[in-house]
């Protein structure tokens, strides 16, 4: 008996090892005559099978397999990757499908909010309980090696025109020859685009923009993913990331300026979290620290970055185990910089007008004065320009703008 139950497992083992193994030989046919691999979630709509990919986008699957039944053991939300041909680039996308592999389960709720609410919108499935504020979009990115001069990163511009968009793009090079297609005068009679302009230390980063939602008081909140892989290259990348949003919310957006578009990554969201607050005379600084985050005071722990400074009145905050350095809100009475090569340009932060310097045109600011009627000046100095400011310096603005003081 014993024996029999050791060659039932056996041969279950086998028969698992030729199905893994006939459905790799059947990818790298497919891969071999030149098909594309693509990785996304499953969704049947209007009596058709989609892939989402990963920048949400949905694709119809034209199944031309030899397989009728590709598609039996599939439920909405499961992880595959799927062989396909040259993708139509309509909306939805259509491509052929000539291979698939379902990679894990899934549920109709892993799908993304944004995506389903602009396939509702189109007829192609019921309108999913979303709320009235999504808005459904597609994404096209564009990763460029050619180095923008004299720009602070990131980048959010809303253009709402031909004109605009050409402006944008010839800030740059002629690289665009796709986009500048695609974005004509009829797309912009009907729409607005997002334009999002990244910069990243290795071109093998890549994005993920999640959602798109406007919120009660008129800000248009972007939630972006950034996906660093494992081992990647040294190459500089810049990536301009075009969000095309639904005609639906053109009018909404038409009116934004770029102050009112909120970058959210890695789905922290900003605006709750901890309250931070010290108070000393009848001085106070507050912010709200969201989670993720780490900060220091006066009042808790010893100074980072200029203990030896030895400043009584500060909050300093840096990214959860990213201690190489950090943002510092602090006063001083005899606070004085350099002005060699010093550039200082207004900029508003929690609602105050505060002055902002930057040098020898960096792409990222050095201090921030606030204007303050008193003898006391209070400041803000970057000591993370050099190391992880440009992953995380959007979300590090947007905590400055809870900035609360006297």
């Amino acid at each position: 008996m014993k024996k029999k139950v050791i060659v039932t497992l056996s041969t279950i083992l086998a028969i698992i090892l030729l199905i893994v193994a006939v459905a790799f030989v059947g990818l790298g046919i497919a891969l071999y005559k030149g098909y594309g691999v693509i990785e996304g979630q499953f969704l049947v709509a209007n009596d058709s099978y989609m892939i989402i990919d990963k920048n949400n986008s949905p694709i119809v699957m034209s199944n031309q397999s030899k397989n009728e039944k590709i598609f039996e053991n599939l439920s909405n939300g499961d992880k595959i990757v799927a062989v396909i041909g040259m993708i139509e680039e309509t909306y939805p996308a259509r491509t052929d499908l000539h291979f698939l592999i379902k990679i894990s389960d899934g549920e109709y709720e892993d799908l993304p909010e944004s995506t389903l609410f602009g396939l509702g919108e189109l007829g192609w499935i019921d309108t999913p309980p979303v709320t009235e504020n999504t808005i459904g979009f597609s994404v096209t990115p564009h990763k460029s090696t050619n180095t923008p001069s004299g720009i602070m990163f990131p980048q959010i511009r809303v253009i709402n025109s031909l004109e605009h968009f050409n402006n944008y793009i010839n800030e740059f090079d002629n690289e665009f020859s796709d986009e500048r297609q695609k974005y004509d005068e009829k797309y912009f009679t009907e729409k607005s685009l997002i334009v999002l302009l990244l910069e990243e230390g290795s071109g093998s980063i890549t994005h993920t923009i999640n959602d798109l939602v406007m919120s009660d008081d008129g800000k248009l909140y972007v939630y972006i993913d950034v996906n660093v892989p494992e081992t990647g290259d040294c190459a500089m990348a810049y990536w301009h990331i075009f969000i095309e949003p639904n005609s639906n919310m053109t009018d909404k957006i038409k009116d934004l300026e770029w102050t009112d578009v909120k970058l959210v990554f890695n789905r922290v969201e900003l605006g709750t979290g901890e309250l931070v607050k010290v108070e000393k005379d009848d001085r106070m600084l507050s912010l709200i620290i969201p989670e993720g985050w780490e900060y220091a005071t006066y009042e808790t722990l010893e100074h980072k970055e200029l203990s030896e400074l030895a400043y009584t009145f500060f909050i300093e905050f840096w990214p959860e185990g990213r201690n190489e350095g950090s943002i510092l809100l602090a006063c001083d009475e005899n606070f004085g910089v350099c002005g060699t090569g010093l550039e200082c340009k207004e900029v508003v932060i929690g609602g105050h007008t505060c002055s902002m310097g930057i040098y020898d045109n960096s792409n990222a600011w050095s201090f921030i004065t606030i204007d303050v009627e008193s003898d006391v000046d209070y400041f803000i100095w970057n000591y993370a320009q050099d190391s992880w400011w440009n992953e995380y310096g959007t979300e590090a603005m947007e905590i400055l703008d809870t900035l609360e003081y006297r």
